[in-house]
């Protein structure tokens, strides 16, 4: 899953329908399904937890896709790798619609995982000195799982210099 690993997800997920008939972010405001198995994909999760994964202790949410927590000994903000959510508080675009719900899900998936880990790609801060990473809450993908639900876009790519 190392650099543009987490790409194939995107591709295999529409190659196998399961994101073409996803609606968009901010197109209406259905509560949020747990996270589950899809059965209409047939599966449970592409991405599987790599076994070179860092643990970390959630600490709090900020949004849909930042989060703070604890690794090694250390409270990180961590910015989840692929994924870019709809603004909860953005200074200039204000709450988003989907926002909230991004927010509450990505919380109640990391509050109630008993293991938490991360998997980082190629580059591990980004300018902001935020961690980047894939995250894992009890071995399921979050950034999947938000993809999933259409409660994100593929929008944080990190490109390095």
């Amino acid at each position: 899953m190392r650099k543009y690993g987490m790409l194939l997800l995107v591709f295999v997920l529409v190659l196998t329908g399961c994101a073409t008939d996803r609606e968009q972010p901010g197109t209406d405001n259905r509560p949020v399904e747990s996270p589950a198995t899809d059965e209409a994909c047939g599966r449970s999760h592409l991405v599987k937890e790599p076994e070179d994964a860092e643990e970390a202790e959630f600490v709090r949410h900020v949004d849909g896709d930042t989060a703070q927590m604890k690794i090694n000994g250390k409270v990180e903000t961590v910015r989840f790798l692929l994924v870019d959510t709809p603004e909860t508080k953005h200074p200039k675009l204000g709450a988003q619609p989907k926002g909230e719900q991004a927010a509450a899900f990505t919380k109640q998936l990391l509050e109630k995982a008993d293991r938490i880990t991360l998997q980082y790609d190629v580059e591990k801060r980004d300018k902001y000195n935020r961690v980047l990473a894939y995250v894992f809450a009890d071995g399921v993908n979050v950034q999947e799982e938000l993809l999933e639900k259409g409660l994100a876009r593929v929008g944080y790519v990190y490109k390095s210099h």
